[in-house]
């Protein structure tokens, strides 16, 4: 017989179920125990991840509303009838040869990770829309009358203003998202 066998046959019954009792509440605990590290760690992981993915929505948004910016500049000096269309379209054409699809990355956050920031998406999908429609009436216009001083740039102003709101707002809704999720600063995102 080997030792533990040995040390068996000489415990009594109640002594040979409390054994067996702490040996099974050892086994269970540990059980338990590595359920709940795990389950903690996946939690972790998945906060991390999150706090990653709302990085890179922080920087496509960002780029996205720079490219915006970038591109109504040259338009506006159009409409205030500083430069011709043609010389607008030179400087759109080069700058959009390096851009990023910052949009697209924005929109597939929101939409796979963040879906709590659609609303803040649909309101600049509308405020690019309107600037679009502006700057597509004020070419139209253009192409009749040639260089001309318009209200169209007073409008593009007005949209470049709700950006403005937009983003203070929609970068708000990405700062608390972050504290939720665990970030340590009030100025993370």
């Amino acid at each position: 017989m080997n030792p533990i066998q040995v040390t068996l046959s000489l415990l009594t019954t109640a002594e040979k179920v409390q054994v067996t009792l702490s040996l099974l509440t050892i086994l269970a605990s540990g059980i338990v125990s590595a359920v709940v590290t795990f389950k903690l760690n996946a939690q972790r992981d998945a906060r991390r991840m999150r706090r990653e993915k709302l990085e890179r929505l922080f920087l496509a948004h960002t780029g996205f509303l720079r490219q915006l910016d970038m591109h109504w500049y040259p338009l506006f000096a159009v409409m205030a009838g500083d430069i011709p269309y043609n010389d607008a379209l030179d400087i759109l054409i080069k700058q959009s040869a390096d851009e990023e699809k910052h949009f697209e990355n924005l929109e597939m956050l929101v939409s796979l990770y963040f879906p709590e920031l659609g609303t803040g998406l649909h309101q600049l999908k509308e405020i690019r829309d309107r600037a679009n429609d502006i700057i597509g009436a004020h070419k139209r216009k253009y192409v009749q009358v040639g260089p001309h001083l318009t209200p169209a740039r007073q409008e593009l102003g007005n949209t470049a203003e709700r950006l403005d709101a937009h983003c203070r707002s929609f970068r708000a809704e990405m700062v608390k998202l972050a504290k939720k999720l665990g970030a340590s600063s009030k100025h993370a995102a």
